[in-house]
């Protein structure tokens, strides 16, 4: 009997399968486990090919994103909340600062200011009661009065700030203006800079005092250091006007100094009074007679009103000037008063509708206001004279 007998490296590769297989057989439990992870993860191999996974990767860190993004969010409005409270809580102080310039405005505790129900606005009252068709006077009262507030808060230097005023008495009665007046000088006195424009004419006298005064201390202080030879100071305060002028059919307006007489004098009637003769005695431009109708108006009214003190209307007041200037002589005739009253009246008014779109020949208006002149100057002749001379 013939036997096989495999070659040695054949029967070691046998054996090894033995012992394989053994070994297998002796681990069976953990070749399952094993062989179970690999499905396993094939399975979510298949699944994420299936639905996207890199799309809810992005997702997922977009998520990430936005929720990172929503609590810096969360995290500023706090201290956004936090700001605002600490700041409602210097409301208080403020309310209590305007409401006392208001009463001091109307003399009484009427128009008040006090926080909403948020606790983060204002509330007007009158009386009490929630404020209703609040009148220009008080709204400006109101507006003054938190400006000057509020421009004391946040840190805002006065001292080193520009302060611009422009015409914050446009709608109080006299009762007001003094009052404004005051507010201004106490809190802005020591501004950078200040500017003040206005309208109002006892305003503008009280401005114009004030500053005066500033300048003049000046030059007593100048006369002083210039006689020791030191450098001096500068003059603190200036006056200007806008002056209104037609370029080429074109209203315009310019900056200029100050009208001498309206410097040197209290009152618009002087002012009136020189823009009258000034006008007499040079070549004006075609542009001048369109103003000059409203001037002559003015000045006349006040006159008369000085003159007649009573509720006649202007045509009334200059026929009665007249009569009395023709007691002994007839000094002004019809035609002349009427040439007045037509210069007061219509140039100063344009009642008549055609002269918005044809020029009129206004140059008889030279010869209206040489007649209005003669009016005043013979119906108060001490007066008069003494208004020409200061006005010259």
């Amino acid at each position: 009997m013939v036997r096989y007998r495999p070659q040695n490296n054949q029967l070691d590769n046998l054996n090894s399968v033995i012992v394989k297989h053994n070994g297998k057989v002796k681990n069976h439990t953990e070749e399952v486990k094993s062989a179970k992870e690999v499905l396993e993860l094939h399975s979510i191999a298949i699944a994420i090919n299936q639905q996207d996974f890199k799309k809810l990767d992005k997702d997922f860190t977009d998520a990430e994103l936005q929720e990172k993004n929503s609590l810096n969010s969360l995290t500023t409005n706090k201290a956004e909340i936090d700001k605002l409270e600490r700041e409602s809580s210097k409301i208080s102080g403020a309310i209590q600062r305007i409401n006392r310039h208001l009463t001091d405005f109307f003399g009484k505790e009427e128009i008040t200011l006090d926080l909403d129900e948020s606790k983060k606005g204002y509330v007007i009252y009158r009386n009490g009661q929630i404020a209703n068709n609040l009148s220009e006077g008080e709204k400006t009262a109101i507006a003054f009065s938190y400006f000057i507030v509020k421009v004391e808060e946040k840190g805002f230097q006065i001292k080193d700030g520009i302060i611009f005023i422009d015409d914050p008495i446009s709608s109080f009665d006299s009762n007001f203006i003094y009052h404004c007046f005051t507010l201004i000088n106490e809190h802005f006195k020591d501004a950078g800079q200040l500017f003040i424009s206005t309208h109002n004419f006892h305003f503008f006298n009280l401005v114009k005092e004030w500053f005066t005064h500033k300048n003049t201390k000046v030059k007593e202080d100048n006369e002083k250091l210039s006689r020791e030879n030191k450098s001096l100071k500068p003059i603190p305060c200036e006056f200007y006007m806008i002056e209104n002028y037609i370029d080429q059919k074109r209203r315009n307006a310019k900056i200029i100094l100050l009208d001498k007489t309206l410097k040197k004098f209290k009152s618009e009637y002087h002012f009136l009074f020189s823009r009258l003769n000034d006008f007499l005695k040079t070549n004006p431009n075609y542009a001048d007679f369109y103003s000059i109708g409203n001037v002559a108006r003015r000045y006349f009214e006040i006159f008369a009103d000085f003159k007649i003190p009573n509720s006649s209307n202007q045509k009334q007041k200059i026929e009665a000037i007249v009569k009395e200037v023709n007691t002994e002589k007839v000094l002004i005739t019809s035609v002349e008063c009427g040439k007045v009253y037509k210069l007061i009246n219509e140039f100063s008014h344009n009642y008549n509708p055609i002269s918005a779109i044809e020029h009129t020949d206004k140059s008889e208006c030279m010869d209206a206001i040489k007649i209005l002149i003669k009016i005043v100057k013979y119906s108060d002749p001490k007066h008069f004279e003494i208004l020409e001379k200061n006005c010259l």
